[in-house]
């Protein structure tokens, strides 16, 4: 009987102890969950609060994941219930993640299920959520404790209640129901199905929570699968009116009793969807966000710096941007037109503000041969640059009618004009006309090479005639030359 005693002792001890611990880590300041399991790569735990808090942190694999009560600046998180979700990440080799990658860009999902079947990669992810509270600094998650039945009635028979029916432990006699049929009563209220089907009968359970069961917790309704250990569904206390709204037509609303659309979002601030990835299935986490307000609609990447690398402003007209299908496979984008008649078509202007590459690599084509002279010259000849005005747009411009231009260079609709055919008929003929330049320049050149040559006998010439008349005459009274220098002036250079 000592012996009994003194094991009992000893077990109360322990569990003062163990209380007391809790207690004390509680007042530290924190909460924390248990350490990382070695088969996680890591866990991400994810805390919302009162107002606008929001807390994310990665934890390494065994690792502690913990929640202080002060944020990065050391300033108090506000009184209040916060919820939490701790998401483990298993591991994924890097073969893995590389086949993961290829089956993304195919689009094999034979290959990703293939991964699933073969344990490399997880099927579900494993994550833990609930609820704790601040209150003047300390996170408080003690356990209240759970009252027990004093005594059963059993009844063999059914059971037909004419008036209204109260269950619980702070039911009382003379209880006011008003209107209501069925009340629960106490201070942890739970309604559970628990199916005893058995050989091929569905047998899962459901359980219907409200509210935590801790102090500290979270006031909420909740339906819980038991089988699996999931919470589907929960509302927690205090949410907006119409917070999930389903009207008879089954639309839905999110924050508006009145839906005019299978899904309508209602918020006074940029309502907005978010679309968040984890890394739990193997991929590289990635968040992206779709909202609109009075100044855009835009998609957001929440991972790279919040960047926005699609907008539209109110009030853009109608078909700025289209993507339509010819119905044989090849995609059309039309901004500004509904009806695009190419891979891109743009009615209106375009800007580039670096530069424009056109495909235009070996491998691309096909049947390459020179484009003949004659031909060009020919295009040449023919095309009539004209001034005009667009309709759409009162500047002058300077270009060609499609419809006027030489068959070499037309289009087949005769609508529109490709620049690089008029391109490669400049360019053939101004290679030709470069050709017949440089043949005149060796011409001129040799030209100039006799004049100087001749200039240089015409000299020789003169000095020869003016040494002969001078023998035996001191003073030669004229000079005489056959020859007369010939001079040519700038304008006529060349032309000797």
């Amino acid at each position: 009987m000592k012996l009994i005693r003194g094991c009992l002792v000893i077990a109360l001890l322990a569990v003062f102890a163990i209380v007391f611990a809790d207690q004390a880590k509680a007042g530290d300041g924190r909460i924390t969950w248990a350490p990382v399991d070695a088969m996680f790569d890591h866990a991400v735990l994810t805390v919302g609060g009162p107002g606008d808090v929001y807390f994310q942190k990665s934890f390494k694999a065994g690792t502690i994941p913990c929640f202080p009560s002060v944020d990065q600046n050391g300033v108090p998180f506000p009184d209040g219930s916060y919820t939490y979700e701790l998401r483990k990440i298993p591991y994924v080799s890097p073969e893995v993640k590389k086949a993961l990658v290829s089956a993304r860009e195919t689009g094999d999902r034979s290959a990703i299920e293939e991964l699933e079947n073969s344990g490399n990669l997880p099927q579900t992810n494993n994550v833990e959520s609930g609820y704790f509270s601040i209150q003047s600094g300390s996170v408080i998650t003690n356990d209240m404790p759970e009252p027990q039945p004093q005594g059963d009635v059993l009844h063999y028979d059914d059971v037909i209640i004419t008036g209204s029916l109260c269950v619980g432990f702070d039911c009382i006699n003379g209880e006011s129901f008003g209107y209501d049929t069925i009340r629960l009563k106490e201070n942890n209220l739970r309604i559970k199905f628990e199916d005893t089907s058995i050989g091929s009968f569905p047998t899962n359970d459901w359980q219907i929570i409200v509210n935590d069961s801790t102090s500290g917790g979270a006031s909420y309704f909740s339906i819980e699968d038991v089988t699996n250990g999931t919470r589907p569904f929960t509302i927690e206390a205090d949410a907006p009116s119409n917070s999930l709204y389903v009207e008879d037509y089954g639309r839905v609303g999110l924050g508006t009793s009145t839906p005019v659309v299978e899904l309508h979002i209602k918020d006074s601030d940029t309502p907005t969807v978010r679309l968040e990835q984890d890394s739990s299935g193997g991929w590289a986490p990635q968040t992206w966000d779709v909202a609109g307000n009075e100044s855009n609609f835009f998609i957001r990447d929440a991972t790279n710096g919040s960047k926005m690398p699609f907008r539209i402003q109110p009030n853009t007209p109608t078909s700025t941007l289209c993507l339509k299908s010819t119905g044989t496979g090849i995609g059309k984008v039309g901004i500004g037109t509904w009806e695009p008649t190419a891979t891109l078509h743009v009615e209106g202007d375009a800007y580039i503000k670096t530069s424009l590459e056109i495909g235009s690599s070996r491998e691309l084509k096909e049947n390459i041969n020179e484009l003949p002279l004659n031909a060009a010259v020919d295009a040449l000849k023919e095309l009539k640059p004209v001034r005009f005005h667009y309709k759409a747009k009162p500047d002058e411009n300077l270009g060609f009618i499609s419809e006027d231009v030489p068959d070499l260079v037309a289009t087949k609709s005769r609508k529109s004009i490709n620049t690089m055919d008029i391109v490669a008929v400049l360019t053939r003929v101004v290679q030709e006309q470069q050709e017949v330049i440089k043949k005149q320049q060796e011409d001129i050149s040799r030209l100039y090479s006799i004049v100087e040559e001749l200039k240089q006998g015409i000299k020789f010439a003169n000095r020869t005639q003016q040494a002969n008349t001078d023998i035996g005459s001191p003073q030669p009274k004229a000079q005489v030359s056959s020859f007369t220098e010939l001079k040519a002036t700038p304008e006529n250079e060349g032309e000797i």
